[in-house]
């Protein structure tokens, strides 16, 4: 389905939500649960506390049904909101800046399992390694713009960062991945760099 047809979609579906469709929150919450799973589990191995996140993110969606804002992006209406509770429980407990970001994401798009199930076991490693030594935020803006297609002003509003921080933190993930990955060229970039390369200037 095309970017446009997306957004058409999202849209229809949350207008249905605000106008008190229960079958149109629960077809939200099964399009998105696996994402959100994956997404909280960036910031805390507390299966339980994103679980209990998620829940209250939802929750609260349909509590204020009525007054939800438009959308044509639901994914990032849930990504933030989820973000914002998670790092507010870990700010709570103390544990937020012990925290790294896991460099493997949980869930891919179907774009994404076409070019990583070119690459084989070692391949894979060689990647996860290179992701390993991003910033906490470099591996979070990765993650956000190659595995779920956010737009720039998207990110900095998911992080609550402002758009230049984003096109930094970027460009310092694509030289540092650049770098890590240069040795392995001729396996590598044929089949997952210039993916990232499109996404990322998109």
């Amino acid at each position: 389905m095309s970017l446009a047809a997306n957004k058409y979609c999202d849209a229809r579906l949350w207008k249905r939500l605000k106008n008190g469709e229960q079958e149109a929150l629960s077809q939200i919450f099964d399009q998105h649960i696996l994402l959100l799973y994956s997404y909280g589990h960036k910031f805390t191995p507390d299966r339980e506390l994103v679980e209990d996140c998620i829940q209250d993110l939802f929750a609260e969606v349909w509590e204020k049904k009525e007054r939800l804002s438009d959308t044509d992006s639901i994914k990032f209406y849930l990504f933030k909101g989820l973000r914002r509770r998670i790092i507010r429980q870990l700010n709570e407990s103390k544990m937020w800046a012990q925290r790294d970001l896991q460099p493997d994401p949980i869930c891919f798009s179907h774009e994404d399992r076409i070019i990583l199930n070119q690459l084989n076991q070692v391949q894979i490693k060689q990647l996860n390694l290179a992701l390993a030594h991003l910033s906490k935020r470099q591996k979070e803006v990765i993650y956000l713009k190659f595995y779920n297609r956010f737009t720039y002003d998207e990110i900095a509003e998911v992080m609550d960062i402002n758009k230049r921080t984003v096109y930094n933190l970027a460009s310092q993930a694509i030289a540092s991945l650049y770098k890590e990955l240069k040795p392995q060229q001729d396996i590598l970039f044929p089949l997952w760099w210039p993916a990232l390369v499109a996404t990322m200037l998109s």
